[in-house]
C-alpha cells in the first residue's frame, strides 16, 4: 500500500528529500570546522547555527517548491539547491544581525560551509536518483491512469507526459473511432456495469475525465458512483485557467473525486497505524489466547477463520477473526440476536468485541487500518450496492477496525436499510473530513465503548 502515499504527487518524497540532506548539512559543519579550528571549544555554537539553518532552509524548500514530481535532470536541481542554499545563508545572517551575534562566527567556516554543501548537491542528486529509480522500479510510484476522452484528447495526454516516468497510463476513447495502431493503445471500452472488473483487473487507481464539450460529463460521473475510484477532470490551459488543484504542462487538474488518503499525513496514519496495532497486538494476546482454549474446549478446532472482504478500491483482501459459530454453518447468513449458531463462549467473544481482535494483524500487513470503515461481508456489500446509491464509495480507503459509525452507536449486526444508510453516512463524512486528529479521537472513543457499550 506504500504507493497510495504517491498516488497525488510525490511531495513526501521531497520532504524526505529535504530532511535527509540535513545530514549533508552536519557533514559540512563539521568538516568546515576541521578546516578552520584545530579545537572543537567553541563547536556547540556552530551546532546550533547549523540547526537553525537546516529549520531556515526546509522552510524555504517548501515554499518555493512549485512542482512535487521528482526530475532526473541534475542541471535544474543544482540551480535550485544553490538558490535555497544562498537563500538560508541570507535569512539566517539577517537573524544574528538582529540579535548582534553575527560577529561571532567564523567568516572562513561559513565560507566553508556554503562550498562544502554546494559540492554535495551533486552526489546527494546522484544517490536520491538512483533512490527514486528502484521507488520507480518497484511500482511504489506509479500510477495506473484511466483515461476517459476521444481519441484526440488521449492522444495529446500521451504526448504531454510520454517523459514523465511518474505515470502507467491507459486510455479509452469514447468518441471518435478513429485508429491509429502505430502511435497508441487507445482501448474502446464500453462504459457498463463491467467497468469496475476493468479497473480492479487493471489495478487502476485514478480515473482522469478529459474536459469536452461534445460528452456528457456527469453521465460518465454518475456511473462512477458505483466504483470507489479517484476521478479527476482535466481541463487543457486553452479552456480554462481560473481556479485549479494542480498544474502538469499543459493542462490544469480538478479534484472531482480524490480519497484523501496520501502524502504526508496519511504516511502518519500508517506510523499511528504499525504502531497502536503492534501495542494492541501484545497486551491482547493473553485474552486471545484464553479464547483460543475456550473455543478449542467446547467446539474444537478451528480457532481463528478468515473471510475475505473488499479492501480499498474494492480490491479483495482476507481478514481474520477469532471463530464464535458452531462449525458447518454453510452458506452466509447475517448472525442475529439469540442465533442458535453462536457458541456459549462465542456469546461473551461477540458482546466485547474480543472476535475482532485478530484484525490487529491485518493492520500490520496493511490489509486495514485502525480507523475506517468496517469491512462488510461480501454479499451484504452486494446487496446494499444495488439499495443505496454509491454505497462503494465506502472503499475508496483501508477498512477499518473501528471507525466514526461505530463510536456512534452503529456496530454489530445490520438488520435494515435505514440503519445501514445511516452507517454509510457516517463512513462517507469519514472520508470527507478525516484527518489524524479525528482518527486519534476515533481512537480514545472506541476504547470507551469497548469498556463501557456492548454488543447485544
Amino acid at each position: 500500500m506504500l504507493e497510495r502515499l504517491f498516488q497525488k504527487d510525490e511531495k513526501l518524497f521531497f520532504t524526505f528529500y529535504d530532511l535527509f540532506k540535513i545530514t549533508f548539512f552536519f557533514l559540512s559543519c563539521y568538516l568546515a570546522y576541521l578546516i578552520r579550528f584545530q579545537e572543537f571549544n567553541e563547536f556547540n555554537k556552530y551546532l546550533r547555527f547549523t540547526i537553525i539553518f537546516s529549520f531556515i532552509y526546509i522552510s524555504i524548500a517548501y515554499y518555493f517548491r512549485k512542482e512535487f514530481f521528482f526530475k532526473l535532470d541534475i542541471l535544474s536541481t543544482i540551480k535550485q539547491d544553490i538558490q535555497y542554499l544562498f537563500i538560508s545563508t541570507i535569512i539566517i545572517f539577517l537573524l544574528l544581525y538582529l540579535v548582534k551575534t553575527s560577529a561571532d562566527y567564523s567568516r572562513i567556516w561559513v565560507s566553508f560551509f556554503i562550498f562544502i554543501n554546494i559540492l554535495s548537491i551533486i552526489p546527494y542528486k546522484i544517490i536520491m536518483n538512483l533512490v527514486y529509480i528502484k521507488l520507480i522500479k518497484s511500482n511504489i510510484f506509479l500510477k495506473n491512469v484511466l483515461i476517459i476522452g476521444n481519441y484526440i484528447d488521449c492522444k495529446a495526454i500521451f504526448k504531454e507526459f510520454k517523459n514523465k516516468h511518474n505515470y502507467n497510463f491507459r486510455a479509452m476513447s469514447l468518441l471518435n473511432k478513429t485508429k491509429n495502431e502505430d502511435f497508441l493503445p487507445i482501448q474502446e471500452i464500453d462504459l457498463n456495469a463491467k467497468i469496475g472488473d476493468f479497473l480492479t483487473h487493471n489495478k487502476i487507481s485514478q480515473v482522469w475525465i478529459v474536459y469536452n464539450f461534445n460528452f456528457d460529463r456527469d453521465e460518465i460521473i454518475s456511473l462512477f458512483q458505483y466504483i470507489p475510484i479517484d476521478i479527476r477532470t482535466v481541463i487543457p490551459k486553452s479552456i480554462n485557467n481560473d481556479y485549479f488543484v494542480d498544474t502538469f504542462g499543459n493542462y490544469n487538474f480538478y479534484n472531482t473525486s480524490l480519497s484523501p488518503f496520501f502524502g504526508i499525513k496519511y504516511f502518519f496514519k500508517i506510523l499511528i497505524d504499525f504502531t497502536f496495532s503492534l501495542v494492541f497486538l501484545i497486551l491482547s494476546s493473553p485474552v486471545i489466547l484464553l479464547s483460543a482454549l475456550l473455543i478449542l474446549l467446547e467446539d474444537g478446532r478451528p480457532i481463528f477463520f478468515r473471510q475475505k472482504r473488499y479492501g480499498w478500491d474494492g480490491n479483495f483482501i482476507n481478514i481474520y477473526k477469532i471463530r464464535t459459530l458452531r462449525n458447518h454453518n454453510g452458506d452466509f447468513k447475517q448472525v442475529v440476536k439469540n442465533d442458535e449458531r453462536v457458541l456459549k463462549i462465542g456469546k461473551y467473544l461477540r458482546k466485547f468485541s474480543i472476535d475482532e481482535l485478530p484484525q490487529l494483524y491485518n493492520i500490520l500487513k496493511g490489509d486495514m487500518s485502525l480507523v475506517g470503515p468496517r469491512p462488510h461481508p461480501i454479499d451484504l456489500d452486494n446487496e446494499y450496492a444495488k439499495k443505496i446509491r454509491g454505497f462503494l464509495q465506502r472503499l475508496r480507503c483501508k477498512p477499518g477496525l473501528t471507525g466514526l459509525a461505530q463510536v456512534n452507536g452503529y456496530r454489530g449486526p445490520t438488520q435494515n436499510e435505514k440503519l445501514m444508510q445511516k452507517r454509510f453516512e457516517l463512513d462517507l463524512q469519514y472520508l470527507k473530513k478525516w484527518n489524524i486528529i479525528l482518527d486519534i479521537k476515533i481512537i480514545l472513543k472506541t476504547m470507551l465503548v469497548f469498556l463501557f457499550q456492548k454488543v447485544d
